[in-house]
């Protein structure tokens, strides 16, 4: 690889090794692994490729050594797969918030003090409530724009008031949660962070981002799974098997009578997912 390569977003920059390694690294390969794939990558990519081409390279030599790194290095793929409508998003960060203790609502009516509001979910821990707001990207590139953010503020401001009013809810509202797939411009994190509003996406806080709390708990989607395709998918979710760790809950027999599915199929997807969630 000798120059620059187009981003998602169209912007075209430098050739990163360091950032791949260290990608690599947090899929779980070792350091002989990611460096062995980045000189493969570095020497066969060609100019102005893309960072789509790199990543299929990528994947494709990560899980010939490793299949579980293989997996984890394409979780932000795997939510993007879970679109095109921002409906299994919603239900995906509901099930993350609940490994982190949450009880959740998803789609509920709230009262504010001017009108109605229906939020993404309603977030409720040691008596405090969130009202999360889902922003879903299908197109990777995209940041969360201020726009988002002021849109999520002028909501959450409604809604605060009306629990602040004799006759508003008995929700004690702590705060407005933006929470996305991809990251956010700068204006977006400078408006939430002057206002007060908790904003996590991709990268985004340092310590507390998407892909971290996915980490953290092992709250992989079932997207992540390789046999997992769009029509699998949609039975998954009307099924309420949104993690890969749903999988490993079911029996074989339990899974082919939940979705319909063949028993070869079944038994792929349920040894993937215990390969991962192990």
């Amino acid at each position: 690889m000798h120059g620059n390569i187009s981003k998602a977003s169209g912007k075209i920059e430098e050739f990163d090794r360091q950032k791949l390694f260290n990608s690599l690294i947090s899929s779980g390969a070792s350091s002989a692994i990611a460096e062995d794939i980045v000189q493969k990558i570095f020497s066969e990519i060609r100019h102005g490729a893309s960072t789509k081409d790199i990543y299929r390279m990528t994947r494709k030599y990560l899980g010939k050594y490793d299949s579980v790194s293989g997996m984890r290095y394409s979780i932000k793929k795997a939510i993007y797969d879970l679109g095109p409508s921002g409906y299994p998003f919603e239900r995906y960060i509901a099930r993350i918030l609940r490994t982190f203790d949450f009880e959740v609502e998803i789609g509920k009516i709230i009262s504010g003090y001017c009108i109605k509001h229906e939020v993404d979910i309603v977030a409720k821990r040691n008596e405090e409530c969130y009202l999360v707001e889902c922003k879903f990207h299908q197109k990777e590139g995209v940041a969360s724009d201020v726009k988002v953010a002021l849109y999520l503020y002028s909501r959450f401001s409604d809604i605060k008031k009306a629990a602040e009013h004799p006759s508003g809810h008995q929700c004690a509202v702590e705060q407005g949660w933006l929470i996305t797939n991809t990251r956010f411009s700068s204006d977006a994190i400078k408006f939430a962070n002057c206002v007060g509003l908790l904003v996590t996406g991709w990268k985004y806080p340092k310590h507390g981002s998407l892909e971290k709390m996915i980490e953290d708990k092992k709250v992989y989607p079932v997207t992540v799974l390789p046999a997992v395709n769009r029509r699998i998918l949609d039975v998954f979710i009307k099924n309420n098997l949104v993690l890969a760790s749903d999988i490993t809950l079911k029996g074989i027999e339990d899974l082919m009578t939940i979705t319909h599915l063949d028993s070869e199929t079944v038994s792929r997807i349920k040894m993937q997912a215990t390969t991962l969630c192990l």
